[in-house]
């Protein structure tokens, strides 16, 4: 479906957001027609208190930065409170802990649970109990949170989404399973190219065909040509087998200015981040106007905004 044939209710049907497969088309043109609207109120400096009087609890990865960032802000930004606990300190084992803990933090008042670094499994248990809406920030196979701000990013640099072709190269991480599975949903046209070992997860590849056309590349250079966006994922915190496979991908899936011609003319660059400049991109390819990451990074407190309006509004209901 092209988004700008859907209508937007600014409701959706999702109690939580724990991966982009459980997300229908609409549920994901409503996130991110809400992140515009965050946008815009944000640009022209209205006040939006929707969150007065609420309390989030906050469990982030010791080394969390740009999204820790973003949804503590986007609180703060609504007027909300939260309090930061750590992973260790969530007992998530077995149905009697997920039970309890979803009661306990409901009853402490707790309007929302914001995580990042568990399970998807024990997410969807935890889910199935909790009455507060619960928001998976980055679990070991999803990103979801991420893919919402992304999608707003590439709608807002080039128009649409249908039709628009996306190629993904690198190590495939959370945040690319996370894409490849909004990116189809929207009707993106998408080409991968990845290192053996480091190709998109099974259940997000096989989620993605069924609704675009996805086209495996050994070439990183086949796999830009003719993009509309070109995406890189090297990440740098994978677990490599040693200094020198690491250093072979860098090499191989580098992108600068030169390999970005081969995408079309307005082509724009984005990129997971961290990026590890002359690394994984060059120092010319970010600064360059094709780059939009540092948008990515802004974007994401837009949609976090998003994120915790809707999925309050869908408690409410």
């Amino acid at each position: 479906m092209d988004i700008f044939k859907y209508v937007p209710e600014f409701k959706i049907n999702s109690r939580h957001l724990v991966g982009m497969a459980d997300l229908s088309e609409e549920d994901i043109y409503e996130f991110i027609y809400s992140t515009k609207l965050f946008k815009q109120k944000f640009i022209v400096g209205e006040n939006i208190s929707i969150l007065k009087g609420k309390t989030f609890l906050l469990c982030f990865n010791d080394n969390s930065t740009r999204s820790r960032i973003a949804f503590q802000l986007a609180i703060k930004q609504l007027g909300g409170e939260y309090i930061n606990i750590s992973k260790s300190e969530v007992e998530l084992n077995n149905d009697d802990d997920y039970k309890n803990t979803a009661i306990m933090l409901h009853k402490s008042g707790f309007s929302g649970i914001v995580v990042e670094g568990f399970a998807n499994e024990q997410l969807k248990h935890y889910a199935s109990y909790s009455m507060a809406p619960l928001i998976n920030v980055a679990s070991e196979s999803c990103s979801p949170c991420t893919a919402i701000a992304d999608l707003y990013t590439i709608l807002e640099k080039k128009g649409k989404l249908n039709k628009l072709k996306i190629a993904i190269v690198g190590t495939f991480s959370p945040m690319a399973n996370s894409l490849l599975i909004g990116a189809a949903k929207c009707g993106l046209n998408i080409n991968i190219s990845c290192p053996k070992g480091f190709e998109p997860a099974q259940k997000s590849l096989a989620t993605a065909i069924q609704f675009s056309n996805v086209n495996k590349f050994d070439n990183v250079e086949d796999a830009i040509k003719d993009a509309d966006v070109v995406y890189g994922f090297v990440n740098q915190h994978l677990k490599y087998e040693s200094k020198e496979q690491k250093e072979k991908i860098e090499k191989d899936y580098y992108i600068d200015e030169k390999l970005m011609a081969k995408a079309k003319p307005d082509a724009i660059f984005l990129h997971a981040f961290p990026s590890t400049r002359s690394k994984d991109a060059s120092f010319s390819l970010l600064d360059s106007n094709k780059s939009a990451v540092y948008d990515q990074v802004e974007n994401r407190i837009h949609a976090a905004r998003a994120i915790y309006s809707l999925l309050l509004k869908q408690t409410k209901n």
